[in-house]
């Protein structure tokens, strides 16, 4: 269980540091691995991105979505 957690929090470190290079206009820097823990993580992230959502690429989209994810997967490890 300990190493599937671990595996879990690196995705998510390298999901968030993907998200933040190719979004630099964007201030993302409150986003980061301690933060993931929280329920409403992905849906702060994703109003974060609101203003600018129909400008953000699909990449940026699945991102945002792939993180959900792993919180999801975060909790019930």
């Amino acid at each position: 269980m300990s190493e599937m957690h671990q595996a879990i929090i690196q995705c998510i470190t390298t999901t968030l540091s993907e998200l933040k290079r190719s979004n630099t206009s964007l201030d993302l820097d409150d986003f980061n691995v301690e933060n993931a823990y929280f329920r409403s993580f992905d849906i702060i992230v994703r109003r974060q991105l609101d203003s600018v959502w129909h400008k953000v690429g699909p990449k940026t989209k699945q991102l945002v979505n792939d993180l959900g994810t792993l919180r999801r997967l975060l909790t019930l490890v």
